[in-house]
C-alpha cells in the first residue's frame, strides 16, 4: 500500500504545500474507496496493509482500556480485524467482532478463523453511511473518521452514539 498507493501522494508534497489541496484521488475527482473495492486483490492488499498499520495501536487499546467492565464491542471499519481479534485474544470473557462493507467478509473470516476466534467474533456487513450501526457496549472507530468532511464524521459519531446502550463507551 505504501509503493502503490502513498509514496506516490508524498511525490506531491511541494504542490500540497503550495496549494494547500489534497495530493490522493480527490485530486483528479476519484474516489479511493470506490476503486479499491472493485478490485478484490487490491483490497485484500489494503486490507492486510491496514492489520498491519492498525497492530501497534490494536494492542495498546487491548492493553490500556478497562474492558473487565464490558461484555461486547464492534469495531466499526474493522478490514482485516486487527482489533477485534487482539482484544479477544487478550480478553476471554469478551464477544463482538468488526463491521465494514459485505465484499470485506471473506478477508476478515478467514484472518480470525486463523487465530481460532470464529466463535466470539462475526462480521457485521454494512455500509455505516446508509445503515445503523449495530449495538454493543463499546464501538470502536480506529482508521475511519480521517476519511470523511466534518459533517460526515458528525454523523458517524452520532450514529454511534443511538447505538450504543445508556451508559456505554
Amino acid at each position: 500500500m505504501v509503493n502503490q498507493r502513498l509514496y506516490p501522494f508524498w511525490g506531491s508534497l511541494t504542490e500540497a504545500l503550495r496549494s494547500g489541496q489534497p495530493q490522493n484521488e480527490a485530486k483528479t475527482g476519484g474516489s479511493f474507496f470506490e476503486e479499491l473495492y472493485q478490485n478484490p486483490e487490491r483490497l485484500r492488499l489494503f486490507l492486510s496493509s491496514m492489520t498491519g498499520l492498525s497492530m501497534t495501536s490494536a494492542q495498546a487499546v487491548t492493553q490500556k482500556f478497562w474492558w473487565s467492565d464490558f461484555q461486547t464491542f464492534i469495531d466499526i471499519g474493522t478490514a482485516q480485524g486487527a482489533l477485534p481479534v487482539q482484544v479477544a485474544l487478550s480478553h476471554p470473557h469478551l464477544s463482538g467482532g468488526g463491521l465494514d462493507l459485505p465484499s470485506v467478509a471473506p478477508m476478515f473470516t478467514e484472518y480470525v478463523a486463523s487465530f481460532e476466534l470464529s466463535q466470539r467474533l462475526h462480521f457485521y456487513p454494512s455500509d455505516f453511511f446508509q445503515e445503523p450501526l449495530p449495538s454493543a457496549d463499546v464501538l470502536v472507530m480506529g482508521h475511519i473518521l480521517h476519511d470523511w468532511n466534518l459533517e460526515e464524521k458528525r454523523m458517524l459519531v452520532s450514529k454511534a452514539y443511538e447505538a450504543l446502550p445508556q451508559g456505554a463507551l
